[in-house]
């Protein structure tokens, strides 16, 4: 409440507390007469005329605080006049020498206006008419020593009290001048005082907002925690599980390196067998191989022997032939012998003895011959046969050598790496007990390594629980950071209810909405400048649609200050010819604290714009909500400072908001991991990013 709005609220209740009093003693005095008429005193024309004087003013007063409210000022005007014209109205129509004080019951309830001018204006016409009607009873003959006496007791009463009355309005005066200095001094005190709440005030929230955007961030940071720990569990059990799989099946693989052990040092012993036996098996192939050279050789002279005879076979068929020859030839001959012994005669019958016996003997020979041809035949096939046989038993003793010669090459291979198999044998024997050594060193490990592995799943036990502590933290925080919104919402409401938040908190730049009472359009505009009961404010724009500044009509106003919003109703716009529009606001403002909204993680890159708009740098989002934001940029960049405007463009966020920018003020910036976090207000609420977050995000 201004001083103004004081100045008229105790108007009101003096003329109030006047009216009362008024009508209080013209109750009294009208009762008073009433009774002197009953007893015969005045009559009742004088008493009509009375009520008249009396009530007919106090009327007409009451007729104008109905008409102009109980705050005007001509309400005691008319009191001074109307009370007046009463108390000439008795002075003269009484005898009486007491009815000069009906002036002072009223001349001391006009005391509460605390006008000194006004009292003395009082005083002045009641002293005249009280010497007027003085002078009157004094020309009518009221001159008796008695008569001076009161006349002078009524003026030196009358003077004195309305001196005493302006004495008391002066002290009074000074008084309240002393002590609305002392209040005015206190009350700048308490202003400074409460600028410095309202300042503390929206540092706190702003502390608040960054405790709750921290809690927000380390609430999401708990639960991936929490989610990771989780799943750090599952995982450990399922290693451990495996880690026990793992170490029964390194038992296993020790027995069977242990198995195999033995198998390898038998496999070198027979292997060492092998090799001995390689060595006697390659003496005694040589052996083989020297008598089969020997029966090759042998062979080779039978060959040459049936060539041999072959030869001579052929030279005896050759002279067999040559006897059979002669044998025909003597068989002719003798038939020949015959033939002419017989055609001897006599004479040729010892030759023909002799041809009949040369003709046995041909027979003979011939019968010889040709048994002799047969076993010749008979003799060549055998020849023939044996020397096919001894060929082939030749080419078999040749192919034999050769493998014999090739079973010699492969038995000194083998025995060569029978060898090398032996000393790799014994490479892998040393080799299976170094792997025996490291396996039972494995088994050893992975037993230590169960162990950790039990203190481990223990401690991410642990660790779940704390995580989940730690959450369940977060969120006592979270209601803790909400009740102390709740509770600095409250003292900002109750200072704005107080009259100490107003228009002198606007500054030029603020974001501001009118919201049309016909049609709800909503306009948003930029403070330009704001000065007692006016705000000068840029063209209104609602949807790409200009202000209408012709219309006449009454407008919600909302103007986002700081942590907190004013409302103002019924507020009117007047558009300037500069196209500016003037709106003028009356009483003081609803003051709420700005609503919460749940933040959602980002990460789409950004860009940090200059005054200029030229590119900083480059950053991403960490978070975004309905009215505040968080990105982060390489720490390289200068970070900028708290309370300081800030502007990004965001890629991906058309889809979101088809503006892409934001801008905010800075209320806090803090440095980790090589970069810059800082988290802004937005100067009003983003309709668009509320909408998404609603969709999208579950806090």
């Amino acid at each position: 409440m201004d001083n103004k709005q004081t100045a008229e609220y105790f108007q009101g209740r003096a003329n109030k507390c006047v009216m009362f009093f008024w009508m209080g003693i013209c109750l009294v005095l009208s009762a008073a007469y009433a009774l002197e008429v009953k007893n015969g005193q005045r009559t009742f024309g004088y008493y009509l005329g009375f009520l008249a004087a009396a009530w007919v003013p106090f009327l007409i007063g009451a007729l104008v605080l109905k008409i102009r409210g109980m705050k005007t000022r001509a309400y005691r005007e008319i009191v001074v006049i109307g009370y007046g014209l009463f108390y000439m109205f008795v002075l003269w129509t009484s005898a009486g020498t007491l009815t000069f004080v009906y002036i002072l019951p009223i001349a001391c309830v006009l005391v509460l206006y605390k006008n000194r001018n006004f009292m003395i204006r009082c005083a002045v016409l009641s002293e005249i008419v009280l010497v007027a009607c003085i002078v009157r009873n004094i020309l009518n003959g009221m001159t008796s020593p008695a008569d001076i006496a009161n006349y002078e007791v009524q003026i030196a009463v009358v003077t004195m009290c309305y001196i005493g009355f302006i004495l008391g309005i002066n002290h009074v005066a000074k008084s309240d001048a002393v002590l609305t200095g002392q209040v005015e001094d206190n009350l700048a005190r308490v202003i400074k005082t409460i600028d410095e709440v309202k300042v503390a005030s929206n540092a706190v929230v702003d502390g608040v907002s960054v405790v709750r955007e921290l809690s927000d961030e380390n609430r999401e940071s708990a639960n991936r925690v929490s989610y990771g720990m989780k799943e750090l569990s599952g995982n450990n059990s399922h290693l451990y599980s495996k880690t026990m799989s793992s170490l029964d099946m390194t038992k296993k693989i020790t027995d069977q390196v242990e198995h195999m052990s033995m198998l390898v040092t038998e496999m070198s012993q027979l292997v060492d067998k092998t090799v001995a036996q390689t060595g006697i098996s390659t003496g005694q192939l040589g052996d083989a191989i020297r008598s089969t050279n020997e029966v090759a050789d042998l062979s080779v002279e039978v060959g040459k022997i049936l060539e041999n005879f072959k030869l001579e076979f052929k030279r005896v068929k050759d002279e067999t032939s040559i006897i059979e020859q002669i044998s025909t030839k003597t068989n002719l001959l003798a038939l020949n012998a015959a033939v002419e012994a017989a055609r001897a005669g006599e004479a040729g019958k010892g030759f023909k003895v002799v041809a009949a016996e040369i003709q046995d003997l041909s027979h003979g020979t011939k019968v010889s011959s040709e048994s002799i041809m047969e076993a010749l035949a008979k003799l060549a096939v055998t020849s023939d046969k044996m020397t096919d046989s001894i060929a082939k038993t030749l080419e078999l003793v040749r192919e034999n050598l050769e493998k014999m010669n090739e079973v010699n090459r492969s038995v000194d291979g083998i025995s060569t790496d029978s060898a090398m198999l032996g000393g790799n044998i014994g490479a892998v024997d040393t080799a299976m007990r170094q792997i025996e050594d490291s396996n039972r060193a494995m088994v050893d490990n992975m037993q230590e390594v169960c162990s950790v592995m039990t203190v481990m799943n223990e401690s991410v036990g642990r660790a779940e629980e704390l995580g989940e502590d730690m959450r369940r933290k977060y969120v006592e925080t979270t209601r803790s950071v909400a009740s102390i919104e709740e509770v600095v919402g409250k003292l900002m409401a109750e200072l704005g209810e107080g009259g100490l938040m107003g228009i002198r908190d606007i500054r030029a730049g603020m974001h501001m909405r009118l919201q049309s009472g016909s049609d709800q359009t909503e306009y948003t505009a930029k403070v330009i400048d704001a000065e007692e009961d006016t705000l000068l404010i840029t063209p209104p724009v609602a949807n790409n649609k200009f202000f209408d500044a012709k219309r006449k009509e009454k407008y919600h106003l909302q103007i986002v200050v700081d942590n907190v919003l004013y409302n103002w109703d019924e507020v009117t716009a007047e558009g300037l010819k500069d196209g500016t529009v003037r709106v003028t606001v009356s009483g003081k403002p609803v003051v709420i604290n700005r609503r919460k909204y749940p933040r959602m993680p980002m990460t789409n890159s950004c860009v940090l714009l200059g005054e200029r708009g030229e590119q900083l740098c480059r950053g991403n989002l960490v978070n975004i909500s309905a009215n505040g934001f968080a990105f982060s940029v390489p720490d390289t960049q200068a970070a900028p400072q708290v309370r300081q405007t800030v502007r990004l463009t965001v890629d991906g966020f058309a889809h979101i908001d088809p503006a892409c920018r934001l801008e905010g003020a800075v209320i806090r910036c803090s440095t980790r991991d090589g970069r810059h976090v800082i988290g802004c207000r937005m100067p009003g609420d983003n309709l668009n990013i509320l909408k998404y977050v609603k969709e999208n995000y579950e806090a």
